[in-house]
C-alpha cells in the first residue's frame, strides 16, 4: 500500500463490511477510511483486525431512527469531526476486547478531536468497556445557548456507561444536561476542565467511579459541578492526584 493511500475505503456510510482478521503494511494511512455524513439505518462496524482501526475524515451523525453498533474490539480514530447521535449508539466492549475511539494523529493530543454528542432522542444508547481518548476540541456546536466542549455530552438523554473511560479531554470529561444515565464502574483521568458538570436537573446515578490528575496543569476546575438544580446518587468514588477534589455547586 503506498503513501498516500488507505487499504480499504468506504466513500459511503451506508456500507457494511464483515471483516475479521486482517492485517495491513506499508507507508501509507493503516486504516479503513471512513467519510464524513450521516448514518440513515442500521450499520454494523465489524472488527477488521488486531490494530486495524477505522479512520474518520469528518464528523458522523447517527439519525433519528438509526442505529451503529461497533464489534468489540473495534478502534475508531478521528482527525478532528466528532460522532453526533440522534438513534441510538451501541458499543458493547469486555474487559478483553474494548472499543476505543481516539485520536488518529501521529502524536495524539488532548483535544485532537470533538468529541460524543447524545441528542434527546439517543438515550437508548449503551456503552460497555469504552475508552474515549483525546476528544475535547473546541467545540461540539451552538447547543442550549452556548458553545459547548466535552468528550461526551449527554443533552436530555440518559444512556447507560458502564466501565467507560475518559482520559486526556481538553475540556470537559463528561457534561450532562438535563439528563439522568446510570454511570458505573467509570473513569475519568486528565481533563482539562471538570471531569463531570451537570445542570438543568440533570440526575446521575454514579457507582464506583475514580477520577484521576484533574489539572494538574494548573486549572482551577473542581473534578465535579453541579449547578443548584441537579442531584446526583453517588457511591463509591476515588480521587487521586486532583488540583482541587471534590464536587463544586454552582
Amino acid at each position: 500500500m503506498g503513501d498516500g493511500y488507505y487499504p480499504i475505503v468506504f466513500d459511503t456510510l451506508d456500507t457494511v463490511a464483515a471483516f475479521k482478521d486482517n492485517s495491513t503494511s506499508g507507508t501509507g494511512f493503516q486504516g479503513v477510511a471512513l467519510p464524513g455524513g450521516s448514518i440513515v439505518g442500521t450499520n454494523q462496524w465489524s472488527r477488521p483486525g488486531p490494530g486495524f482501526p477505522y479512520l474518520m475524515n469528518g464528523s458522523i451523525t447517527v439519525d433519528l431512527g438509526a442505529i451503529l453498533e461497533l464489534e468489540p474490539g473495534t478502534i475508531v480514530q478521528s482527525g478532528a469531526g466528532g460522532l453526533y447521535v440522534h438513534g441510538k449508539l451501541l458499543l458493547p466492549g469486555t474487559s478483553d476486547l474494548p472499543i476505543v475511539w481516539s485520536s488518529r494523529n501521529a502524536q495524539p493530543a488532548a483535544g485532537d478531536w470533538t468529541g460524543f454528542y447524545l441528542g434527546p432522542t439517543a438515550g437508548q444508547s449503551v456503552l460497555r468497556h469504552v475508552t474515549i481518548m483525546n476528544a475535547g476540541k473546541d467545540n461540539l456546536g451552538y447547543i442550549h445557548y452556548g458553545y459547548r466542549s466535552a468528550a461526551f455530552y449527554a443533552d436530555m438523554c440518559s444512556p447507560l456507561l458502564d466501565f467507560v473511560t475518559i482520559a486526556d479531554s481538553a475540556s470537559t470529561g463528561l457534561e450532562l444536561y438535563g439528563s439522568s444515565p446510570m454511570l458505573s464502574n467509570m473513569a475519568i483521568s486528565r481533563a482539562g476542565w471538570q471531569a463531570i458538570r451537570a445542570e438543568t436537573g440533570s440526575r446521575p446515578t454514579q457507582q464506583k467511579a475514580q477520577f484521576d490528575e484533574k489539572g494538574k496543569a494548573g486549572t482551577g476546575y473542581s473534578v465535579v459541578a453541579f449547578d443548584a438544580s441537579s442531584v446526583a446518587t453517588i457511591s463509591s468514588i476515588g480521587f487521586n492526584s486532583n488540583r482541587v477534589s471534590g464536587v463544586q455547586i454552582w
